[in-house]
């Protein structure tokens, strides 16, 4: 209730106006209103409505052209859209400027909204002759009040209509019953008619593999209902409508009863949900991203053993021994081919016992969960289509076929570029994929370029980062120095790769030409079908590129653009997958060689058919120089300028111009605040012991310590601390200590180092071959002259490497 003019000074109590269950708020005249009597607001607010310790004064105005007294309230019931209620009540007097007053409710409205965007508003009282919906476009005035109606309600759960839809029932019965099944199927009853069409034979086997699944696990058909909770089941539901039927009848017994009931029912669905929901989780078997790392003690036995000093085994760089002209690297002379491929039984079934039983099927519609189960049943058939489709150099078209599920990014998607496109194909596909990987990569090793970091074992992203920040760091030592390092974009990398280059470029590396031509088979004429909500659009045909979703591509990818590198001491070409970048030592202002690396990238890509996309492709500057000339053009591609950037995120790391951690720092910490909640949400649910913890490792810690080697020696002790703030809330939620930052920092960073010592073709071995000393066994401490260089990442990992000597 709301009254104007109430005529109420601080000579009157409340005592003497108060009502029985109503919370009374205030606002008496004050002398700036120039009145002497008359005025004054007051708010009664039913204590049944809302607890008196949930109103609170926002604001309060008196002048002589307006009062104003705005409440904040939070209901005991409002919908979730709203967080609370802001009542704003007003009283213009008639002798008021109405410009002037509406003014002041415009800022003072404007302040609040500001303030409390997901607030109900409510405006209130006298307005006399003034308008005030004339400066609030966004409310909706009727008579003396006022309401705040757009944006229009809009609830955050909308109501789902109930989807039916058939499942399989899978049980211990149904894997055996499919097992008996094939063992006693004659395999050669199917393949043997159709002599070598393999597309003929593999829709055969397809299709009777999908008949007997079909005919022996049993399916039902469920009902979901996607506005429930996960632990509702259709007890529960009986006992709400009982619940409701009592209500609305008056039976407060029954009420009480049903309440009780309901209570022990929604306790034991929670329980038994989160046993399920542990159970999946030990299933999938998470590996929490501390877990993979050695403890100080493990690491001192690894460089170290009884009654002996350890000795740093250090490599020559097979980046040296390759040949350099006019700064681009040339591989070696090809290798002699390899054997042809053929796989055996054994290694069918231990590819097929692998595949993760979760996983969506693809457009062949064979269940993962089918051939896990059934791999010593299905290995041998498969070996025989396998071996026949290497030995044809033939693909089969189905299982080159791809299914399109657009996945919105967006909770409300409304073009094509909200969507990402994930394709789905075969899983036996791509078992013979894994299998064929296993050959390549034995064979074309010596190929790889030693500049390129992906998809090789032992090194990963983040020796990428460490290799761009030492080469930039060591250079930036001298005086007159600068770095100007070149971030490319590709349009769809993998898809512009044409077969008939890559299979030269197989057959230069070693690879055997049937294999090479299988490869080509494989690259080409692959359809695909694009499926939304149960419609599927026609057949696309792809006839080029390595095709999405497939095992084989990546790794293609890496041998198509193998053949241009660079590594000189003032250029370096360096790649993780299709992620290049050039880092540039600039001397004395003279970047030539920069430049004309960057011409002659363009122009191979050019050549290759690679897109670059321009606008996506971005340079940052670091110079130190307290006194440098203008600053040089910018870089020309395709007729574009590149944009320099102060700051860029390179394989999820960020890295600035000033090249600390601060940008870094930022991403990690807002990260780990949003992972933080699922932790939170998961102990509510009764999760406790090891399976959080390990919960912890995957999902948090690995946010929060992402690419902890490349920057835990050189974040502040501020960045330090505000990191360690979510550890330390995580240990509170987790209920056992955690280490902080520079411990698994230092673990991390000691086991790193550790490893590229004994790594025979690490892009760091030159560095590190420069550390042995010829008096010790100890490793010599790189020539620091800056701070910035000495807090990277090899200073401090010979320092913890030779303190655990």
């Amino acid at each position: 209730m709301l009254f104007t003019e109430t005529w109420l000074t601080t000579h009157i109590p409340d005592s003497a106006i108060a009502m029985d269950n109503f919370h009374l708020l205030r606002a008496d005249r004050t002398a700036e209103s120039g009145k002497k009597k008359g005025g004054g607001l007051a708010v009664f607010v039913n204590e049944k409505w809302c607890k008196p310790g949930h109103c609170v004064v926002k604001e309060q105005r008196c002048n002589k052209d307006i009062e104003l007294l705005a409440v904040s309230m939070r209901p005991y019931y409002l919908p979730r859209e709203f967080t609370h209620v802001i009542v704003i009540a007003v009283y213009v007097p008639p002798s008021a400027n109405a410009e002037t007053a509406c003014e002041t409710l415009l800022s003072c409205t404007s302040t609040l909204q500001t303030q409390h965007p997901q607030a109900l508003f409510l405006i209130s009282g006298d307005f006399n002759h003034s308008s005030p919906a004339s400066v609030l476009p966004t409310f909706t005035q009727a008579d003396h009040n006022i309401v705040h109606l757009r944006p229009v309600y809009q609830p955050i759960v909308h109501r789902q209509p109930v989807v039916s839809r058939v499942v399989k029932r899978w049980s211990p019965e149904s894997e055996e019953a499919l097992r008996d099944c094939f063992d006693t199927t004659v395999w050669t009853e199917l393949c043997d008619p159709h002599g070598e069409d393999i597309n003929v034979m593999t829709e055969c086997i397809t299709d009777y593999i999908n008949f007997c699944f079909e005919n022996t696990v049993p399916s039902r058909t469920v009902r979901c209902f996607s506005n429930n909770k996960p632990w509702i089941n259709p007890d529960i539901k009986a006992l709400l409508k009982e619940k409701k039927r009592a209500f609305k009848s008056g039976n407060k017994e029954g009420l009480r009863t049903a309440q009780k009931k309901l209570r022990r029912k929604i306790r034991r669905a929670k329980a038994a949900y989160r046993r399920r929901m542990e159970q999946q989780l030990q299933n999938q078997n998470i590996k929490g991203c501390g877990g993979t790392h050695p403890s100080p003690t493990q690491l001192h036995a690894l460089t170290s053993t009884p009654g002996q000093r350890p000795t740093p085994t250090l490599h020559t760089s097979a980046s040296a021994q390759l040949t350099t002209t006019h700064g681009l690297t040339h591989p070696p002379s090809a290798p002699p081919p390899a054997p042809a491929l053929s796989v055996t039984a054994a290694q069918v079934r231990r590819e097929l016992k692998r595949i993760k039983t979760r996983k969506a099927a693809g457009p062949d519609c064979i269940s993962p969960r089918l051939l896990k189960s059934c791999a010593d049943e299905l290995c041998g058939v498969m070996e025989h289509v396998f071996n026949m489709s290497l030995k044809l150099r033939v693909v089969p078209q189905l299982w080159k076929t791809s299914c399109v599920v657009p996945v919105p990014k967006t909770p409300h998607a409304k073009d094509l570029s909200s969507f990402r496109p994930v394709a789905l194909t075969s899983h036996l596909m791509k078992t013979l994929e894994r299998l064929v990987l296993g050959h390549l990569r034995s064979t074309v090793s010596s190929a790889l370029d030693p500049l390129q970091f992906a998809y090789r074992p032992g090194i990963g992203v983040e020796d990428a980062v460490i290799f761009l920040l030492h080469r930039s760091l060591s250079h930036l030592e001298k005086p007159g120095c600068a770095v100007r390092i070149l971030f490319f974009d590709f349009s769809s990398a993998f898809n512009t790769i044409q077969p008939l280059l890559l299979r030269d470029k197989l057959e230069t590396a070693g690879v055997d030409c049937d294999l090479a031509e299988w490869i080509l088979d494989y690259l080409t004429n692959r359809p695909q079908f694009v499926r939304a909500r149960d419609c599927v659009s026609d057949l696309l045909t792809c006839s080029v590129g390595a095709p999405q979703g497939t095992v084989l591509a990546p790794l293609l990818f890496t041998l198509y653009t193998a053949d241009f590198r660079h590594n000189t001491d003032s250029c370096v070409l360096q790649k993780f997958s299709d992620d290049s970048a050039i880092i540039g030592l600039i001397t004395d202002d003279d970047d030539a060689e920069y430049r004309g690396l960057t011409q002659d990238f363009v122009d191979w890509c050019q050549q290759n058919h690679l897109l670059l996309n321009a606008g996506k492709t971005k340079e940052m500057v670091v110079d130190f120089r307290r006194r440098h000339s203008i600053a040089p053009p910018p870089v020309n591609i395709q007729g574009r300028d590149i944009e320099r950037v102060d700051s860029y995120k390179y394989l999820g790391v960020h890295l600035n111009n000033k090249l600390d951690w601060t940008h870094n720092t930022d991403a990690l910490y807002r990260k780990g605040q949003s992972r933080l909640y699922l932790l939170r949400r998961l102990r509510s649910f009764g999760v406790r012991g090891p399976l959080l913890r390990t919960f912890y490792d995957s999902v948090v810690a690995s946010a929060i310590l992402y690419g902890v080697v490349c920057w835990s020696s050189s974040i502040t002790e501020r960045e330090r601390k505000k990191l360690d703030k979510v550890i330390k809330k995580s240990s509170s939620v987790l209920g056992c200590p955690l280490d902080s930052v520079r411990e698994v920092g230092d673990r991390r960073v000691l086991a790193r180092f550790t490893s590229m010592l004994d790594h025979e073709s690490h892009p760091l071995q030159d560095a590190l071959s420069a550390l042995e000393s010829s008096f010790s066994d100890r490793l010599i401490h790189p020539r620091c002259v800056k701070e910035r260089f000495r807090r990277s990442f090899l200073p401090a990992a010979v320092r913890l490497y030779n303190e655990h000597c």
